[in-house]
């Protein structure tokens, strides 16, 4: 979830407490390999696995493979003929598309978006960490398998206000509660092997949970529109108090004494 940054999956994390999340600020800035997720995503499987919970939820965000795509589509965009795709990428690149599945080689060269970007939403990342930590982890345990992957619901746009795309900022609040607080350190081990899920519930638009605002927001004190919403009320009780002849002095001190509170 999350068309380039981990954004979303950091605010559904914050809800939804799943057993881990991979954020790709994070693979970025440690420069993590898929390799190096397939071992971390088999080191959780087989915790879990050893309390009999064949089970769990990971997240992950969509553009943890953005620059792949992204490499070819430039290529093909120079004319460069699909057999010879492999050769004119990055070596890094190349060697990461020879080892993947058929499968997904193909959902990589399908056509982007109208605005150039990689249709993500078409390639199963999800798919392929499977595919990957299924071998992985029949190579130490052969009787464990890895087949099943949770999709979310296909959506359509209404019109409404949405998270816009924006990174992850590592050193900010929402990160390091979720990483690096010492809170989260203490039950690390419990977000992990326990089953503490939790069902948010839909977005409303009308009724209770109407006004909840996303957790990042709340965490990182960047609420925009609750602050819109409270200059608003400052300006109506403003308008009720000033009337029409009142001195310039009075009414600087009103604005004073109403924006100091």
């Amino acid at each position: 979830m999350g068309h380039k940054a981990s954004h979303v999956a950091l605010e559904c994390t914050l809800q939804s407490h799943p057993n881990t999340v991979i954020l790709g600020e994070k693979v970025s800035a440690s420069k993590l390999a898929l390799f190096d997720l397939t071992k971390q995503i088999c080191d959780v499987v087989q915790c879990r696995a050893e309390q009999d919970k064949y089970h769990g939820v990971i997240l992950l965000p969509e553009g943890l493979i953005e620059s792949i795509p992204e490499e070819i589509h430039g290529l093909l965009r120079q004319g460069v003929s699909l057999d010879n795709i492999s050769s004119q990428l990055t070596p890094w690149a190349s060697a990461l598309f020879e080892f993947l599945p058929p499968f997904i080689r193909k959902q990589f060269l399908l056509f982007p978006e109208s605005d150039d970007s990689a249709q993500l939403s078409q390639i199963e990342t999800e798919k392929l960490l499977a595919h990957l930590v299924e071998a992985e982890v029949n190579k130490s345990l052969a009787m464990m398998t890895v087949k099943h992957y949770g999709r979310g619901p296909g959506t359509s746009s209404i019109g409404k206000p949405a998270l816009h795309p924006a990174a992850v900022d590592l050193r900010g609040k929402a990160y390091m509660i979720v990483i690096g607080c010492r809170l989260l350190r203490q039950k690390a081990t419990r977000f992990l092997m326990d089953n503490i899920y939790r069902n948010s519930g839909r977005l409303q638009f009308d009724g209770p949970g109407a006004d909840a605002k996303p957790v990042t927001l709340r965490i990182e004190d960047q609420d925009y529109m609750g602050c819109i919403k409270k200059l608003r009320e400052y300006l109506d009780k403003v308008r009720t108090i000033v009337k029409p002849g009142c001195s310039q002095d009075s009414f600087e001190r009103l604005l004073w004494q109403t924006f100091s509170k």
